[in-house]
Parts: structure tokens; sequence; C-alpha cells
């Protein structure tokens, strides 16, 4: 799954493993719609980007 994922333009492998330990199994969204509103949500300082969850809107 996370190499499915750094295929999409803009995904490396920090990020790809993020979204797959956040979502889980994708199975358990019955359609893409299901995904709509997923924001990265970071704390940052300067030069210091700390990636913290998810959310779903």
């Amino acid at each position: 799954m996370i190499q499915a994922l750094q295929g999409l333009r803009g995904i490396a492998l920090v990020l790809a493993t993020s979204i797959a330990a956040e979502i889980g199994a994708f199975r358990r969204f019955a359609n893409p719609k299901g995904l709509r509103g997923l924001i990265p949500i970071e704390s940052s300082s300067g030069d210091t980007k700390c990636l913290l969850h998810y959310h779903l809107l």
C-alpha cells in the first residue's frame, strides 16, 4: 500500500507511511468519496515540520 501511495505526486515515504497508518484499511471506504476532506494536521516552527495526524472533515 505504501508503494502505491508513493506513486502519487508529492507523496514520499514518510507521508505515505503516515497516511497508511492513519487510514488503516482502504477497504473500509465504500468508494473514494469517503476520503474527501482528508487533511494533514502539522506543527511547524521555522524549518522544522512535524506531521501530527490526519483529520476527516
